[in-house]
């Protein structure tokens, strides 16, 4: 039985036994709260923002395409009030190239010479990460710079910690408008937090373990954004998180958007000649 089936049946025997000694209008009342408290669950099962974005990541690499990509990573402190201090800010600026045949290229760094690291598309994940100088190809998985390429995008994701609050703050992915990403019909939608839906069930409704962490952690946590999916794939074309934890006083801003969609060059692979340092 799902988590959300059995918040179902726990909440219906509990109106059905406080239905029992309560008049008409309490008993139809609780049972509206029950019913909010499966609608909530239900809604962070099914639009739960690290589901349906990692669902997005699959979709991505099953279309079959190659595809460019920028990644940009911000993070820093907080002003007195709690709100990101730009002045504080660090920056990291991924360029992804993904060509048909899964292999990866990723440029780190803006202006002059930027560091490109190479991922072999056919290999397990995760696959060996190569830093390229020159002609020549040297094992990078343990560089922290590319951290997280291994497993491609999901991985860089996963490494940046994109939506880690997500959970803690119930995040759901609503308010779908449409939109163009990359020349592609999409569908846009903010990232929203139950929090509040979920204080207000256990006010009314009594304790589930799941809301009262999620209200614990909204103390400190914070998370919005954005994500934008393709409406004839379903693959993710756009992410944005923002997170603060107000308890460490730090912030961090994940955006990654699609730039290109198809006809994109395929990402030179080394050959045994040109692997200086083997990875493995």
């Amino acid at each position: 039985m799902s988590f959300s089936a059995r918040i179902g049946l726990a909440g219906a025997l509990l109106a059905l036994s406080l239905a029992a000694c309560a008049s008409f209008d309490e008993a139809r009342e609780t049972t509206d709260t029950v019913d909010d408290a499966v609608a909530l669950m239900q809604a962070v099962d099914e639009r739960g923002a690290v589901g349906r974005a990692n669902q997005g990541v699959d979709d991505l690499g099953a279309a079959g395409v190659g595809y460019e990509a920028t990644v940009v990573v911000r993070q820093g402190r907080l002003t007195a009030d709690g709100a990101p201090d730009d002045n504080t800010a660090s920056e990291q600026h991924y360029t992804l190239r993904v060509d048909a045949e899964g292999d990866l290229q990723a440029a780190l760094g803006e202006g002059g010479t930027p560091v490109m690291y190479v991922v072999p598309g056919d290999q397990p994940a995760p696959a060996p990460v190569y830093r390229v100088t020159g002609n020549s190809y040297a094992c990078a998985s343990a560089d922290p710079a590319a951290a997280g390429l291994g497993d491609g995008l999901a991985g860089l994701i996963a490494a940046q910690d994109a939506l880690a609050a997500a959970p803690l703050t119930l995040a759901v992915i609503a308010k779908p408008e449409e939109a163009t990403v990359a020349g592609r019909e999409a569908t846009r939608h903010i990232l929203a937090s139950r929090v509040e839906d979920a204080l207000r069930i256990l006010n009314t409704y009594g304790s589930s373990e799941m809301l009262e962490q999620a209200i614990a952690a909204a103390e400190t946590v914070t998370l919005s954004g954005e994500v934008a999916f393709d409406d004839g794939t379903g693959a993710l074309l756009r992410l944005r998180a923002i997170t603060t934890w107000r308890d460490q006083d730090r912030w961090a801003e994940f955006r990654f958007e699609l730039t290109q969609w198809g006809s994109v060059p395929d990402v030179p692979r080394p050959d045994a000649a040109q692997i200086a340092l083997p990875c493995g």
